[in-house]
């Protein structure tokens, strides 16, 4: 319905925008790590086709599920081990729920009621994949910090590309999106520009976020409105920013 979900990750909270960046609303989370239906670190949301909110807390090691409508929550049973520190959540194809299992070099995939699908595993000892993005065909793509690299991978689970990327760490690493046609959205944290690939992992276009002063932006969220408008996180500058 167009409305922005931005994970206020230190103020333990999410804010609910409209079209045109202005505040609807607040999710709030809970300080306490004892409540069982709050979250403390949302670091990455994920909508599904009902429209349910789904925030990752790796301090939790948490998926939480929201109905924005009545705000009944409800904690998915994925097991810990999946979720503490892990960075990266989007909602694919059919519904399925993937998991970048940042500090155990792996992406894992959950049904809509949290039952491990699968998994994968990325060989290297330095792999730290921060984000996962599903296509309709299946394609599979990873972006991983300690690689420095953006993974490609078939519907079978196959690796089929590897992309260099700029050096960046995982806490505050590249994540990404897919637009309409296909393409695929690439936030670029340490050189400040939102970059777009075709299928075929050609530059399309790119774009420089602008700095405040001396201080550079950091873009490190990422999504797509029903319009086609790419809207990013700048974790460095403390903003929303919205590329027509």
């Amino acid at each position: 319905d167009g409305r922005i979900f931005v994970a206020d990750t230190d103020n333990s909270r999410v804010l609910v925008l409209d079209v045109e960046g202005e505040i609807q609303s607040i999710i709030e989370g809970e300080l306490s790590r004892d409540a069982a239906l709050h979250f403390v670190e949302p670091v990455d949301l994920a909508v599904d086709a009902a429209g349910l909110l789904h925030v990752l807390d790796p301090a939790l090691a948490r998926l939480l599920r929201i109905d924005p409508t009545d705000g009944s929550r409800t904690v998915l049973p994925i097991a810990a081990e999946y979720l503490d520190r892990s960075r990266g959540l989007s909602i694919g194809p059919g519904d399925v729920i993937w998991i970048a299992n940042t500090p155990n070099r792996r992406v894992a995939a959950f049904d809509r009621d949290g039952l491990l699908l699968h998994e994968f595993f990325i060989p290297d000892v330095d792999a730290q994949p921060v984000d996962v993005v599903v296509a309709s065909d299946g394609t599979r793509y990873v972006s991983d910090a300690g690689l420095h690299r953006l993974l490609r991978y078939t519907a079978n689970g196959d690796l089929a590309e590897t992309r260099e990327m700029p050096r960046s760490n995982s806490v505050n690493g590249p994540h990404l999106a897919l637009r309409a046609n296909g393409s695929l959205l690439v936030s670029e944290p340490e050189t400040g520009r939102i970059v777009e690939l075709d299928a075929r992992g050609i530059r399309r276009a790119a774009w420089t976020l602008p700095m405040a002063g001396q201080e550079p932006a950091k873009p490190v969220g990422i999504a797509v409105d029903p319009a086609g408008r790419v809207w990013t996180v700048d974790s460095n500058l403390n903003r929303v920013v919205r590329l027509e």
